[in-house]
């Protein structure tokens, strides 16, 4: 899988969703960082403040999983810093 069609789309569709849900923290993780070739599929995380962006976020982004084999994680600021999930993974933002 190439990684930056990749990244470009989803920059793309974060700043679509920007204009709606601001504060949206987006990260690329898993197999696709590590080995390109080898990636089963697109590991993304969005990390987002309000209890009601989720739902927002998953109605704009329900065509991507036609389009890619997706695994898509959503937490709030809270969960990531309890979970310290961006601590604890090989990650790379790409939005903002």
């Amino acid at each position: 899988m190439e990684l930056e069609p990749i990244i470009k789309d989803l920059r793309n569709r974060a700043r679509k969703l920007d204009s709606t849900l601001v504060g949206l923290k987006w990260y690329i993780f898993g197999s696709l960082l590590e080995d390109k070739k080898c990636s089963a599929d697109v590991d993304i995380l969005i990390i987002y403040e309000m209890e009601t962006s989720s739902k927002i976020i998953k109605s704009h982004l329900q065509d991507l999983d036609l389009l890619l084999p997706l695994h898509m994680m959503l937490m709030t600021s809270e969960e990531e810093v309890e979970l310290r999930f961006l601590e604890k993974n090989r990650t790379l933002q790409i939005f903002p």
